[in-house]
């Protein structure tokens, strides 16, 4: 399916980048240029010729960026001005006797550096996707919109703000979809005239559950500049255009919480004091922080993927506190010995992602630009630092009782806040 039009909403007042705040947020510059700017190089490079921006407050100056500032060749530009705000979903629907079959939507205060077209799936069963969109995790669930994914991307609910919780993974809207004019046309009895209508939480969300809208996890760039705070960060610890970075491969178990042996319940799942605050530390010197761990527990029976759903929730909650997150978390299912009771005999088998085999990081590096000569593999046992030797990357062994290094690792470490500082004084 072949794409070539996107709808930019930008008619909001941006009252969350404060009172002496005058400039249009789709406007405000990263690395020298617009956000609009922004979205409009990424988007030309990947085939949109069409854009239709959503106005409302200071459209005038949006305008006049748009006809002096941006590169407009063989590209078409349209304006819709609300004459008294709609709300995200009413600006949508206010428009929709422009927007063709199928159309991309995104946020002008959204900075996005994406393949876009991995939303314009193909269904197997010929289903009519109505929507789909990128999920992520968010430095700040506490106040986005989260949904709730079942097994094979259909949705089934999304939380409102402050609805996020330690029971709920961190998969927040990113704020970029894939839409079909059909599905907005379901909803043009929505009335607007008396309040706005917010388009994920009364257009999306009234929608559900659905498996005819679709979350594609997103793991490239996609970030809600709408705050200063969100804005100044960003800058500084994530946006390096064209430039890979950095990442921090971590073993869960031993590592993020005390090793207890095979987990199999919530309640013997205790994380290791400091841990999910050097995380976060992690995070904001830049590095992309993943997670590659081993669980032959599921393999054996004793462990479900809900289960370690709930262990994988509690820590996306406790970073929530942080304002930080995990990029990814990959993990291992396999155990080659069979002979368990109640084992899963699908997943006795001798796998490629079963550390020390580096098969889980290198699902990494195809879904994210990593830079593996200033990354690390970070582990408490034998196999994790054979895996970070094999895979090409500096290794740091992490022994709470101070054990002498005899696994080979680069550094050793009492524990991760310990391998934080001393990357700080390495800086």
């Amino acid at each position: 399916m072949i794409v070539d039009t996107v709808a930019i909403v930008a008619g909001g007042f941006g009252t969350r980048m404060g009172s002496n705040f005058s400039t249009p947020k789709s406007l405000l510059e990263v690395d020298g240029k617009a956000i609009l700017q922004h979205q409009v190089q990424l988007l030309s490079s990947q085939g949109v010729t069409n854009f239709i921006l959503l106005l409302g407050n200071q459209h005038k100056e949006i305008k006049e960026f748009c006809m002096n500032k941006i590169e407009r060749k063989n590209l078409k530009f349209s304006y819709i001005v609300e004459s008294k705000p709609l709300g995200t979903g009413g600006a949508l629907l206010n428009a929709v006797d422009e927007f063709p079959e199928y159309f991309y939507f995104i946020y002008g205060d959204i900075f996005v550096d994406v393949n876009i077209s991995k939303l314009n799936i193909v269904d197997s069963n010929s289903r009519k996707i109505e929507c789909t969109y990128f999920y992520h995790p968010s430095s700040h669930p506490l106040d986005s919109n989260v949904v709730v994914l079942e097994e094979g991307r259909s949705t089934l609910q999304i939380l409102d703000k402050g609805g996020y919780s330690k029971d709920f993974r961190n998969t927040c809207l990113a704020g970029v979809y894939l839409l079909s004019r059909e599905f907005l046309l379901k909803n043009l009895k929505l009335d607007c005239s008396n309040s706005k209508i917010d388009f994920e939480l009364d257009i999306l969300m009234k929608s559900l559950p659905s498996k005819n809208i679709v979350g594609i996890r997103n793991t490239e760039i996609i970030r809600d500049l709408g705050t200063p705070q969100r804005l100044e960060s960003f800058e500084r610890n994530v946006y390096r255009p064209e430039v890979f970075r950095p990442a921090i491969f971590l073993d869960r178990d031993g590592v993020i919480n005390l090793d207890l042996g095979h987990i199999d319940s919530i309640e013997r799942f205790e994380l290791i004091p400091e841990a999910i605050k050097a995380i976060a530390n992690l995070k904001q010197l830049g590095f992309i922080v993943v997670v590659v761990t081993n669980q032959p527990a599921i393999a054996r029976g004793t462990l479900t993927f809900d289960t370690l759903e709930t262990f994988h929730a509690l820590i996306d909650f406790e970073l929530s506190h942080f304002e930080s997150f995990i990029d990814q978390f990959y993990v291992c299912p396999h155990h080659p010995d069979s002979g368990y009771l109640g084992e899963v005999h699908s997943l006795k088998i001798n796998c490629d992602c079963r550390k020390p085999k580096t098969g889980l990081l290198k699902r990494a590096i195809e879904e994210f630009k990593i830079d593996l000569s200033n990354s690390w593999m970070v582990g408490d046992s034998e196999r994790d630092i054979e895996a970070g030797i094999s895979f090409g990357i500096k290794t740091a062994y992490i022994s709470a009782e101070n054990k002498s290094n005899l696994v080979g690792a680069d550094k050793t470490f009492a524990n991760l806040m310990d391998f934080v500082k001393y990357l700080n004084m390495a800086k």
